[in-house]
């Protein structure tokens, strides 16, 4: 499945949002959860094996989990906070994060 749609949110929406995103096919955005494409962006050359988590998370958040059993909404959200947690100790809180 591909991302149909944007949800873009000044508030947190907190985990069951975001979980309900990756169901839909519906990339959430707000200030606690930013995109994958974003935290790439940011990452120096230097970080290549955070770098390919990111990569592989990516391709795993477009999934259609109708089809991929081993992979749910849950387990994928999961994997995208031990990343993004991992993501801002390498970038910092840097205040545009």
């Amino acid at each position: 499945m591909k991302m149909r749609g944007i949800f873009l949110s000044t508030q947190d929406t907190g985990e069951s949002g975001t979980i309900y995103g990756l169901s839909f096919g519906v990339m959430v955005i707000d200030p606690s959860h930013p995109p994958v494409p974003y935290m790439l962006s940011t990452l120096s050359q230097e970080e290549n094996a955070l770098r390919q988590s990111l990569v592989e998370l990516d391709e795993k958040m477009t999934l259609d989990f109708t089809r991929h059993a081993g992979n749910s909404p849950s387990k994928v959200y999961e994997q995208y906070q031990f990343l993004r947690k991992r993501w801002k100790g390498v970038v910092g809180s840097s205040p545009n994060i």
